[in-house]
């Protein structure tokens, strides 16, 4: 008797989209903090006003840097993620 493959290629793709963001899912919490306290620095050290848009933009520029170093199978995942923001 022969078993059908519980190996569909859906559940292969699905595993693989789901370890690629866990693999820049500790990037993201990262930058995001980085991104709050520069702009809880400026705000204190410089008597910059805290907006959200300047921590945004700060998030932004640092994920924009980090799509430099990343994989090539990661990157266009990665933006397109980031443009969806």
């Amino acid at each position: 008797m022969a078993l059908d493959s519980y190996n569909c290629e859906l559940c292969i793709m699905q595993k693989r989209e789901t370890k690629i963001r866990s693999a820049i899912f500790m990037e993201i919490i990262v930058l995001l903090a980085w991104s709050v306290w520069t702009t809880r620095n400026d705000w204190m050290f410089k008597n910059v006003d805290p907006l959200i848009l300047s921590c945004y933009r700060k998030f932004a520029s640092e994920f924009k840097d980090l799509l430099l170093r990343a994989r090539a199978r990661h990157q266009q995942q990665m933006e397109v993620w980031l443009q969806s923001l």
